[in-house]
């Protein structure tokens, strides 16, 4: 649990500083920088002196690299004309996706496998729940029938994805969905 959690930490720690990239420097320098986060997320699993770094969970799958690089497409996607749309595909990625492994991993009980990954009910509540407070504060016009429609789109995005390609398809899709409310 607690390589879970040093995962999650770093996970927000990157997300939170991607989220607030755009208010400090070019659309262009965000969309860099996380290029090269991924360069170094690669690096980490092909090179014996930096793989070491990659053991911070006991998952073993590339979200990592995908993280940087659908943060890197979001900003290319969304910046500079729609930040707030940026930030929040940000903050789900950061946020929702953190609440699901951290809460599925410690209360998980419900278990069932997606594509020979452990998920669970716990996990994907949270997911949602997380979600859709988001749409809440960021969209507070939006109706609780927009806000519970697209954060289960979400969830089931979560949900469905394996090999931690979420981290790479969520920010981009939770942007373009937050524009649609």
């Amino acid at each position: 649990m607690w390589l879970e959690i040093r995962r999650k930490l770093v996970h927000k720690f990157v997300g939170v500083l991607f989220a607030l990239a755009p208010f400090f420097i070019s659309p262009r320098e965000v969309v860099l920088a996380a290029v090269i986060f991924s360069v170094f997320a690669i690096l980490m699993y092909w090179v014996p002196k930096v793989a070491h770094l990659a053991q911070m969970s006991d998952r073993h799958t590339f979200g990592a690299v995908w993280h940087t690089l659908g943060i890197a497409l979001t900003a290319y996607v969304f910046l500079p004309e729609e930040v707030m749309a940026y930030v929040f595909g940000i903050m789900v990625l950061t946020f929702s996706d953190s609440a699901a492994a951290l809460i599925g991993k410690r209360f998980g009980r419900a278990q069932f496998r997606v594509l020979g990954y452990v998920k669970s009910i716990e996990g994907s509540l949270a997911f949602f729940v997380v979600t859709a407070f988001l749409f809440y504060v960021f969209q507070p016009e939006a109706s609780v029938f927009q806000i519970i429609t697209l954060s289960v789109l979400l969830t089931n995005v979560e949900l469905f994805s394996v090999w931690g390609v979420d981290n790479f398809t969520l920010p981009p899709l939770a942007a373009a969905l937050f524009m649609l409310v």
